[in-house]
């Protein structure tokens, strides 16, 4: 596959960084597959990527272009229907006829079921979720090259969405995240990617009705010659409506990550807030190839919004690591218990094995 662009800002900062937008080589998609757990009332049909898409942009209408925003590029917002890495993934979904699967669920579906599902190869999600229901899923995504996935929620709404990635040295890993939000309707995405080469994330959800409400967390790390790249994009247009986007990483010698996080109050999104809080921690004395690139972004058309944001970087804290010492901890589990904890939270929320998957592999990665 040609190099393909993804991750874009929404706008443009000082070129010289080389943080507008990122390029890839986007995987063969002429295999894919999902097996999905079966309960009553879930439905799971294949579909046309391109198609489903169509469908969805007549439900919620095209584009929504404003007449003049300063500096955003190429329009406001390029596709119907928001995700993280943008327009150009779509269009390689759709030429390439990519496995897409719609998932839906009726009145008989008990929300105390989580619906499991295991992604293969190149694969297309489509899930709704209907007025007033309630939705849990966790997809394991270790067999997948490219993983995208698009949320429909109903009014009043209420999906709990949990996606683990552990690649087993895979050399690179997509995730494409799209949502979109009517009244009243709540979206909870618990994500953790490890042990891929290249880690590519992009979320972008779209606060369409009043009062709906995102609240998202990611834990990552990267080791030497590895990279993640992610971009996150939220767009508030209701009335009163709320996101979070917590992201916790380590980052060892030779790592490198970047992320761009973006909170976008359009107008008539009075009386929104929004947070964004990123924390990385740096694993080790020696930070020789450490490259570390965070883009937190406001933008703003209404007047009455509380939005916030940060990014911070640290070490880990030598009197922490002599206590832990005083109680019988060598440097190398003081490390481990230090950076577990640090990105544990979030791992624990995907799930008790995905969190052992996760103390496993940190194991393997500091023997």
């Amino acid at each position: 596959m040609e190099n393909t662009t993804i991750n874009r800002l929404p706008v443009k900062t000082w070129r010289y960084l080389k943080i507008n937008q990122t390029t890839a080589e986007l995987p063969d998609a002429s295999s894919g597959s999902a097996e999905i757990s079966s309960f009553s009332g879930i439905t799971a049909e294949t579909v046309d990527f391109a198609d489903e898409l169509g469908k969805i942009a007549s439900r919620i209408g095209d584009v929504r272009r404003e007449s003049f925003v300063a500096g955003k590029e190429p329009i406001y917002c390029a596709q119907s229907l928001i995700s993280g890495m943008g327009a150009d993934a779509d269009g390689y979904l759709a030429q390439s006829e990519a496995y897409s699967l719609r998932i839906t669920a009726d009145e008989s579906y008990d929300s105390g079921n989580t619906v499991d599902i295991r992604a293969k190869g190149v694969c297309a999600l489509f899930i709704r979720a209907d007025a007033g229901q309630r939705l849990r899923i966790r997809i394991d995504a270790d067999e997948a090259d490219f993983l995208s996935i698009r949320l429909i929620a109903g009014s009043g709404s209420d999906t709990e969405l949990r996606i683990s990635h552990f690649g087993g040295g895979r050399n690179s890993f997509f995730c494409d995240i799209g949502g979109y939000l009517e009244a009243d309707a709540r979206m909870e995405l618990r994500q953790i990617a490890l042990d891929s080469k290249k880690i590519f994330l992009g979320t972008g959800i779209e606060l369409a009705g009043d009062r709906s409400a995102f609240d998202g967390s990611l834990a990552y790390l990267r080791s030497g010659g590895e990279l993640e790249d992610i971009n996150y994009d939220i767009i508030q247009r209701g009335r009163a409506t709320e996101s979070v986007y917590d992201v916790k990483g380590v980052l060892f010698a030779g790592g490198e990550k970047t992320l761009r996080d973006t909170i976008d109050f359009r107008r008539g999104a009075a009386g929104s807030k929004a947070s964004e809080q990123e924390n990385v921690l740096l694993a080790e004395s020696d930070e020789s190839g450490i490259i570390n690139r965070s883009i937190p972004l406001i933008l703003c058309e209404e007047e009455d919004v509380d939005g916030r944001h940060g990014a911070a970087i640290g070490r880990m804290d030598p009197d922490v690591l002599v206590y832990m010492s005083s109680r019988g901890f060598d440097a190398e589990e003081a490390k481990k218990l230090l950076i577990r904890g640090h990105i544990g939270s979030v791992a624990r929320a995907v799930g008790e094995t995905q969190a052992s998957r996760a103390d496993e592999y940190l194991d393997r990665l500091l023997k």
